[in-house]
């Protein structure tokens, strides 16, 4: 619990000071978006880690931080001769130094392309005199307090967050806007609870009493396991098989609808099926049958990702039965 304490403490002196010196260069500019974006976004993550991994001391800590400088000073207006001389052997050198850090700490792809794309067609603009639109930047938020809680302490949620152990994944909000996180430390039996994203950068901070009161609310749910093959990861499956023409067939019906061909699922009237079964036997042999899948199926079929990889109308009667018959 100690080096989960001192890591953490670490971890969080780590934001602050990434938090600091970026507010300190971009707070109160105005500026192209992207460039806040950018900063605030993927390179503050860069910052982040390399100052975990290797310190603020380092001379890729300072090669990094330079790159901010650096970028701010290509977004801003130039009308100069030598600046915009200056501009044009910059520019390169600034997207291929926030290439290589975001790929470094593996930065979506397709974002960062995006980005720099956009961070290019800003230099363009400046270096032919154009204006560009931008936007004021405020200063950079500081961390929320807990919520408190309305909880007594000896509520069963409250008990429960307190006895959450590392690795526990937790997911924030709902829909497409649903964030997860997993538990990196649970300090002092609940005194804190310190949640990071996949990326380790910490995204959210409990205490008991908070958690259980999101959890209460409805604002946060714990995803228990086998249930952390999120939306993110099915995309990049179903996204990957239609690269490779190869249908995914399962594993449920949340797949069917996203872009799997067809599943395997279990409805209600097939769990009232199987518990009918179950007294049948029962009466049939004195005892309850040993627990066991539901031994009845439906199969959800999606028509047009089928018709996309030329396959023929599905009958689905014949593929219920071996469904039915199969242990």
């Amino acid at each position: 619990m100690i080096c989960s304490m001192t890591a953490f403490a670490r971890a969080e002196q780590a934001a602050d000071a990434v938090r600091r010196y970026i507010d300190a260069r971009l707070a109160g500019r105005q500026v192209p978006d992207v460039a806040v974006r950018l900063l605030r976004q993927g390179w503050q993550q860069v910052l982040y880690l390399t100052w975990l991994r290797q310190g603020e001391d380092s001379d890729t800590w300072r090669r990094y931080a330079k790159v901010v400088d650096a970028l701010v000073w290509s977004v801003m207006p130039h009308r100069a001769p030598a600046d915009l001389e200056k501009l044009r052997d910059l520019s390169p050198k600034v997207v291929r130094a926030l290439e290589h850090g975001l790929e470094s700490i593996q930065y979506d792809a397709g974002e960062t392309r995006a980005l720099l794309d956009d961070l290019l067609a800003v230099h363009d603009s400046l270096i032919k005199g154009l204006e560009t639109e931008r936007v004021a930047v405020p200063k950079a938020p500081e961390p929320e307090p807990p919520a408190p809680s309305a909880l007594p302490d000896d509520h069963e949620l409250v008990v429960r967050a307190r006895r959450l152990r590392a690795g526990q994944w937790l997911e924030i909000g709902d829909g497409d806007d649903a964030q997860r996180a997993k538990l990196a430390a649970n300090i002092r039996d609940g005194a804190k609870l310190v949640f990071i994203n996949r990326r380790g950068i910490k995204v959210r901070e409990y205490d008991a009493a908070g958690l259980a009161q999101a959890l209460h609310d409805g604002e946060v749910k714990l995803i228990e396991d086998g249930a952390l093959f999120d939306g993110g990861a099915a995309r990049l499956v179903l996204l990957t098989s239609y690269r490779q023409r190869v249908p995914v067939v399962g594993p449920d019906g949340a797949y069917v609808r996203a872009g799997s061909v067809a599943s395997a699922r279990v409805l209600l009237k097939d769990l009232a099926g199987a518990a009918l079964d179950a007294v049948h036997a029962h009466r049939r042999l004195g005892h309850w049958p040993a627990p066991g899948f539901a031994g009845h199926y439906s199969l959800a079929i999606n028509e047009h990702v089928a018709g996309a990889y030329d396959l023929s109308p599905v009958d689905r009667a014949p593929l219920e039965r071996i469904l039915e018959a199969t242990p």
